[in-house]
């Protein structure tokens, strides 16, 4: 995932998300996440965006029909 932007749904701790994003060199991250959960600040320099999970389906929906 070096140099890309990872997409995932917050299912867990978005802590196990910036693990992963700080251990293979990933740019940005995009987190899909329920809008009543409490969103904590990331603890990297890593640009992070939340989106609900109607955007986040979008989203999935637009990689899945795309080259």
């Amino acid at each position: 995932a070096k140099g890309k932007i990872v997409f995932a749904f917050q299912i867990q701790s978005s802590l196990d998300i910036e693990e992963y994003a700080k251990s293979n060199g990933v740019v940005g991250v995009i987190i899909a996440s329920n809008p009543y959960d409490h969103i904590a600040p990331g603890t990297t320099d890593i640009p992070y965006v939340y989106v609900d999970f109607e955007i986040g389906m979008d989203i999935m929906l637009y990689f899945k029909t795309t080259k």
